[in-house]
């Protein structure tokens, strides 16, 4: 029972160490219908820029995924200036892929990477290590 008590507290405070990073989001399409090798794509916020992305194809593989920056052209469309976004081809296979959906990660343009400073990962590294050996030490004690 000690155990189950060690590794929830364990898993409580590795999860309230770990936050999103502020600055950076996830854009999901709408539902898409994708004719057999067509094209789409989903733009992420203004004042954002994509830093990567995915999609789930209801009816195969794609043949493209690939970010759209300002000014790419796509046979779909065109990125004007200062717009950011995810394009996705369906493979020719002769599948259609209803229900599509396309997702885009992307940062604020003035965002910077979020550096942790040093108490903020030391904090939970010592609070593990600290209950680990509590318990080692209560263990060595009942034995003798």
């Amino acid at each position: 029972m000690k155990k189950i008590y060690l590794s929830f507290l364990v898993l409580l405070t590795i999860v309230a160490s770990v936050s999103a990073l502020p600055g950076y989001g996830v854009v999901k399409s709408s539902a898409l219908n994708y004719a057999d090798g067509g094209w789409a794509g989903w733009s992420v916020p203004a004042g954002t820029v994509v830093t990567g992305g995915g999609y789930w194809l209801t009816g195969g593989p794609a043949a493209v995924s690939a970010p759209g920056t300002p000014g790419s052209v796509w046979p779909h469309y065109t990125f004007p200036a200062g717009e950011y976004g995810w394009v996705v081809r369906d493979a020719q296979d002769g599948v259609n892929s209803p229900g599509s959906y396309i997702y885009a990660i992307f940062a604020d343009k003035t965002s910077t990477p979020a550096v942790p400073e040093f108490p903020t990962m030391a904090l939970p590294v010592a609070l593990i290590v600290g209950m680990l050996g509590a318990v080692l030490f209560i263990q060595r004690t009942k034995q003798n």
